[in-house]
């Protein structure tokens, strides 16, 4: 039992070191969009990643099968997915803005359980989805009440990371995370470099500030980030896996006052506060039990 909750905490660090990189790189992402186009800026930093990973991936090698590779490409799709909706709604919108919308995947995690792996769709998490909501429509809503492209993007980016992490609760084999992971970024930066080379004009920058901007994002956003991410969901709930990092739309807030010099309008902040209630509602909604060692999810 010590041994089960010496793991947990440390999965819970992993969680919360993985928010503060990635609130952070809200603000890094943005400040690189000034110098690049967003899907460029994307493959950039995937490039990045994917020489970092190549080497931890050649100490893997003992891992490798299809399963994990299959599992990868899988995961690394709607990687892909999220990333791209990501910068384009980032390069039309606040750091702030683009943190606290990503994380409406609490709203769409418990609706894309219910059509996909037919769990039922409970009164508490159907709470959890119309408070989210209420957050969402409060930030993204103009006087004119109408969504703009950045908010769509955003939203977009917000379903596909509830898929990203459902995925990862899937691939729950210890072994291959690493495998899993590095496969996931190999084909996230393919598809980024087709999406690039079809949607944008090729766009390159050799300024200090953008390569370290790049060097940052590639390295602890993507490689270190999401590993902590799939580490620490190996011993934790989705659940609290979702609540814990969700706190990052809190640290981006905190980068993007200090340096980008964000402001939000009341509307705004309550819209925010609502969001993060229902991440605690979320993690709230059940919590798993380990009975002779099965995994029992209890309402």
């Amino acid at each position: 039992m010590l041994k089960k909750k010496k793991a947990a905490l440390v999965s819970i660090a992993m969680l919360l070191t993985a928010s503060v990189i990635w609130g952070s790189s809200f603000v890094v992402v943005k400040d690189s969009l000034d110098y690049v186009t967003p899907v460029w800026q994307l493959f950039d930093r995937l490039a990045i990643a994917s020489l970092g990973g190549t080497v931890i991936f050649a100490m893997q090698r003992k891992y490798v099968c299809a399963k994990y590779i299959r599992q990868g490409v899988v995961l690394g799709i709607i990687f892909a997915a999220a990333l791209i909706f990501q910068n384009y709604g980032a390069d039309l919108s606040s750091a702030s803005k683009c943190a606290f919308l990503t994380v409406s995947y609490v709203a769409f995690t418990p609706v894309i359980e219910a059509v996909f792996l037919r769990k039922t769709l409970t009164a508490r998490k159907a709470a959890t989805v119309a408070v989210c909501l209420a957050g969402v429509a409060l930030i993204t809503l103009n006087e004119r009440f109408s969504l703009e492209w950045c908010d769509i993007f955003l939203l977009l980016t917000g379903f596909f990371y509830a898929m990203h992490l459902l995925w990862i609760d899937h691939c729950g084999e210890k072994d291959g995370v690493i495998v899993i992971h590095v496969v996931q970024i190999w084909t996230a930066c393919l598809i980024s470099l087709a999406s690039a080379l079809v949607l944008e004009p090729f766009s390159i920058s050799k300024d200090g500030s953008f390569l370290l901007s790049i060097i940052y994002c590639g390295i602890f956003e993507v490689l270190i980030g999401f590993l902590l991410q799939f580490r620490g969901q190996q011993n934790t709930s989705p659940q609290l896996s979702g609540i814990l990092l969700s706190s990052e739309c809190v640290f981006a807030g905190i980068f993007g006052a200090i340096f980008q010099n964000d402001s939000f309008s009341v509307k705004m902040g309550i819209g925010c506060l609502l969001i993060l209630i229902s991440a605690v509602m979320e993690s709230l909604n059940f919590e798993r039990k380990v009975e002779n060692g099965n995994q029992k999810d209890v309402y």
